[in-house]
């Protein structure tokens, strides 16, 4: 019995031994022969300006992953996009083609935040996951998706948080809203934003929604102009911000905008006189922080891959987030489990313990926890000339989850 023992405790030792001296052929198990993750974006239709450079972004960060950091453990990773050109019956066809795929995709990244919330259970059901623009409907009920920045209305928060503690008349500040009459523009729009900004002395003095394709606000801002508004909020895209400006111009109104998410270079570059002085929030660094390591990185793949202006957007900057957050945990996870445990359950669990994880040293910082599947920090934004320049640090934003999540 006790050389049994013997025996044993020395073949333990010996099987130690030769995981710590070869965790390659540990880690081989089950190995794949690739790793595929679809994204589903809109490349062609109203979205296309300013969420389009995903596609870009993505494909240039999974290139310098799979070429500089050896992909996962020496597995390529494909990463396949389609466009669904801003249509929903559209992504969801494409959706439902992408998981007949072989290798089914490990990760899914639908281009809109509508499009997440429309698929928010079904990649649940089908144990996949979900990174995608961040709104209510698209992350809770918590499911299996998580979004690649804030909440909309956590960012306006801290905006506004900002403007308040600059604020230099001895009256309370006036912000009227003026955004989109969509869910993504009407995200800011909630009790606990409104309970917020009354909260730390800020009057809301009136709320204001326009069409997609509405052109002409004058009205909306002729009702907030009576009001006395000092700031605009909004939160909206491109041809949304020049209207709100456009109309400022026109009635002779000299008055900022914050717009929450987002103003960028495809919008300022439409008519930089019309943005000076506005703000808005990314959650990663700035293109025009040209002397940060993280941001030469970029540019480097950039100018290499041959990108354009028009590719020049925050959203090319959160492809390279989505890209590295994902390599990161899916190397976390075979460091931890092997090939044999690289699945959804596991990339689940480190994907919700993520922690100041920041890409490239310092691009963005990223954390998420069990039952926030929503990062946690942000940085405000000021237009000057044509370039979008920090205002502040990585900041942390309140937790603005609706009341029923937390």
């Amino acid at each position: 019995m006790r050389k049994g023992s013997q025996i044993f405790t020395l073949l333990a030792i010996f099987a130690m031994i030769f995981v710590i001296s070869f965790p390659e052929i540990c880690l081989s198990a089950d190995k794949p022969e690739t790793i595929r993750t679809v994204n589903i974006l809109d490349l062609t239709g109203p979205y296309a300006p300013v969420t389009g450079p995903l596609a870009p972004g993505l494909e240039d960060a999974w290139k310098y992953i799979n070429t500089e950091l050896g992909g996962v453990h020496g597995v390529k990773v494909d990463s396949i996009t389609k466009d669904f050109a801003g249509k929903m019956p559209l992504g969801l066809s494409m959706y439902n083609e992408a998981i007949t795929m072989q290798p089914k995709p490990l990760f899914v990244t639908p281009g809109s935040s509508p499009l997440g919330a429309a698929l928010r259970e079904r990649i649940k059901e089908d144990n996949l996951i979900c990174v995608t623009a961040t709104s209510n409907e698209a992350i809770y009920p918590l499911a299996h998706t998580f979004g690649v920045y804030p909440l909309y209305v956590e960012m306006a928060a801290l905006g506004v948080k900002y403007l308040k503690d600059n604020w230099k008349e001895n009256r309370p500040l006036r912000i009227g809203i003026i955004t989109w009459d969509t869910g993504y523009g009407r995200a800011i729009i909630t009790d606990e934003f409104m309970e917020y900004a009354k909260s730390i002395g800020v009057e809301i003095v009136g709320t204001e929604v326009f069409g997609i394709r509405e052109a002409d606000v004058t009205s909306q801002l002729l009702r907030l102009r009576e009001k006395k508004a000092d700031w605009l909020l909004s939160n909206l895209a491109a041809s949304g911000a020049v209207g709100i400006k456009k109309g400022c111009k026109t009635m002779g109104w000299d008055i900022n905008l914050y717009n929450c998410f987002v103003t960028e270079w495809g919008t300022v570059n439409l008519a930089p006189p019309l943005f000076q002085g506005d703000i808005t929030t990314f959650p990663v660094k700035s293109f025009d922080e040209t002397d940060d390591p993280s941001i030469q990185k970029v540019i480097k793949f950039f100018n290499a891959n041959n990108r354009t202006i028009k590719d020049k957007s925050v959203f090319y900057l959160i492809g390279w987030q989505t890209a590295l957050v994902e390599h990161h945990v899916m190397k976390t996870v075979v460091d931890k489990h092997g090939w044999n445990g690289f699945n959804t359950k596991n990339l689940i669990e480190e994907l919700s313990h993520l922690t100041e994880f920041k890409p490239l040293d310092g691009l963005s910082e990223v954390t998420y926890s069990p039952g926030r599947y929503t990062m946690r920090k942000a940085r405000l934004y000021k237009i000057k000339d044509t370039q979008v320049l920090p205002l502040t640090d990585f900041l942390e934003v309140l937790d603005m989850r609706p009341k029923e999540y937390r």
